[in-house]
């Protein structure tokens, strides 16, 4: 198992610092982690230690050269760490579940968000339950797969918190849970840990405050750029803590989607999968239809979709046009809000504008 590598250009910016070997020590630890198989996500795409390695190498060549000179090591720490959150929840266990839910710790305060301004866990789960309750048989196909047979009660299918071993229909209804509010989870496991380890398993205890950061940074991804930017009091968003959070924020933002082609659904891996749900199946093809994209010449702001030649599916080309208006209009959000952050000095802190 390899461990998750630096890229070169972040390197060179932490080697000789205080930040290199607290960076190396959560590397290795997030490794194992995100290689570990929760069974919770079995038809989803690549979340991995190698998902994360793809996006680092990304964020790395989305910064335009210059800027390399005005950002900090604490930039790249923080952002570091934050790329390895992002997605970490995405490899719980159920065990990891019921701790999260049952152990109060993980209502705890994080950066950014007022004391008990959130639902604890435990609240979360029982609101989910009662949605779950409101269900029909047939709507678990969403969550379950429309290849399962369904037959009995609708909470037949809804995990106990009491229970250690779940059904793999029960394992995909607590992944749900999980899907919804992995973001969140991120920031949680910034502060509070990964449920079942202590801290210092983690993270280095002398860089603390930099992981909360990067926790924010993490949560951003899947939230609204223009609500995230909002959240920041106005002497956090230009610099904070030697951190520039707003660009941080769009660097992981635009990094994480870029990772929308073939490479992370491997034509061989989709071959010998079997595919309970419908809708995840139709996810791997839009990802395979996507060979990949490059720089457009005359632009180097713009980047040019490659797509599969041999498409007949409408459905799929519609997807894949969604997908790529979305990211669009994600680029607009981050530079409105690079832009408002840092004004005129925004200019080519990130290589992308457009897509084609």
């Amino acid at each position: 198992m390899n461990t998750i590598k630096l890229p070169e250009k972040f390197v060179k910016k932490l080697l000789n610092t205080d930040f290199y070997a607290p960076i190396l020590h959560a590397l290795e630890r997030f490794t194992t982690i995100l290689n570990f198989d929760g069974k919770l996500f079995p038809e989803y795409t690549d979340h991995s230690a190698r998902h994360i390695q793809d996006v680092l190498h990304t964020a790395e060549n989305l910064i335009n050269p210059d800027s390399y000179e005005s950002i900090s090591p604490q930039d790249i720490y923080v952002l570091v760490i934050a790329i390895c959150l992002h997605d970490s929840a995405m490899t719980f266990s159920w065990s990891n579940i019921r701790t999260l839910i049952q152990d109060d710790k993980y209502n705890g305060k994080v950066f950014g968000y007022k004391n008990q301004e959130e639902p604890p866990w435990s609240d979360l789960w029982d609101k989910y339950k009662t949605e779950f309750s409101n269900y029909k048989i047939e709507d678990l196909k969403d969550i379950v797969g429309d290849n399962i047979p369904l037959k009995g009660e609708v909470m037949d299918y809804f995990p106990c918190l009491e229970e250690e071993d779940l059904k793999s229909s029960q394992l995909k209804v607590a992944g749900e849970f999980v899907r919804r509010h992995h973001a969140r989870i991120a920031h949680v496991i910034s502060v509070h840990g990964f449920p079942g380890l202590e801290i210092d398993e983690l993270f280095h205890k002398s860089k603390r405050e930099h992981d909360n950061l990067a926790g924010l940074v993490a949560r951003s991804h899947h939230y609204s750029m223009r609500d995230m930017y909002n959240r920041l009091q106005e002497d956090q968003k230009i610099e904070y803590r030697k951190c520039h959070l707003i660009f941080l924020m769009s660097v992981i933002r635009i990094a994480d989607l870029m990772q929308v082609t073939s490479e992370r659904t491997p034509l061989l891996t989709f071959k010998s999968k079997k595919f309970w749900s419908s809708f995840s199946e139709n996810e791997w093809r839009r990802h395979l239809s996507l060979l990949g994209y490059k720089d457009v010449a005359k632009d180097p702001s713009c980047l040019s979709f490659e797509i599969e030649p041999s498409i007949t599916s409408v459905s799929r080309l519609y997807s894949i046009r969604s997908l790529l208006n979305y990211f669009q209009y994600e680029l607009d959000m981050v530079w409105a809000s690079l832009g408002e952050a840092y004004g005129d000095s925004c200019s080519g802190q990130v290589k992308l504008a457009t897509v084609l």
